[in-house]
């Protein structure tokens, strides 16, 4: 038995898109325990839930999906975190990292960096509620787990998603815009233009 985590498979999701009662299965604080079983079906609770929520359900399209993986890869990057595998689909989000930080402080940090590019790139507005609260931390202790959520985060996830990367272009007219700005910026204060 391994006393520590080789790795976490973190799991967080758009908001909106999976309720309590859902026929996929869901979990409460009582029931979100190893081992235990989920919460049966329940179409009832789903529809009371989908109607007491707060806000339009949030699904990533092809722009969000492109500036989601790189976010998170920067941030693994940046924090020396070794991102082992990832996905980012249209309402969820699976990754598979080394710990070297809380599994919280993991999945939290790559959520609000993750919603922060997509406001700063113009692809969600402030108002926009992009994810669910919370996610899944599974602590993966065995070689072979680490390998097989690996494999489930690259392959079992259905067909490849169609990818668009153009967002970038958005980032290089606010850099132009900046940069323009800055020359301007040093004229004036070089010629004393204006004053």
């Amino acid at each position: 038995m391994y006393s520590d985590p080789l790795a976490y498979l973190l799991t967080f999701r758009t908001f909106g898109t999976w309720h309590p009662g859902d026929e996929r299965g869901s979990a409460n604080r009582s029931t979100n325990c190893f081992g235990e079983r989920g919460l049966p079906d329940d179409e009832k609770l789903a529809s009371w839930s989908r109607g007491v929520q707060k806000g339009e359900s949030f699904v990533l399209n092809a722009a969000a999906r492109a500036v989601d993986d790189g976010t998170i890869r920067e941030a693994c990057t940046f924090r020396n975190w070794g991102l082992l595998a990832m996905n980012v689909r249209t309402n969820h989000v699976h990754a598979v990292v080394r710990p070297d930080s809380g599994k919280e402080s993991m999945m939290n940090t790559f959520k609000s960096r993750c919603t922060r590019v997509l406001r700063e790139a113009g692809l969600v507005s402030d108002d926009t509620r992009v994810w669910s609260r919370h996610g899944s931390t599974r602590l993966l202790f065995c070689p072979r787990s680490v390998t097989g959520a690996c494999f489930y985060v690259r392959s079992g996830q259905g067909e490849d998603l169609a990818q668009d990367n153009s967002w970038w272009e958005r980032f290089a007219v606010m850099a132009e815009s900046q940069a323009q700005q800055d020359a301007v910026g040093t004229q004036v204060r070089k010629h004393g233009v204006g004053e």
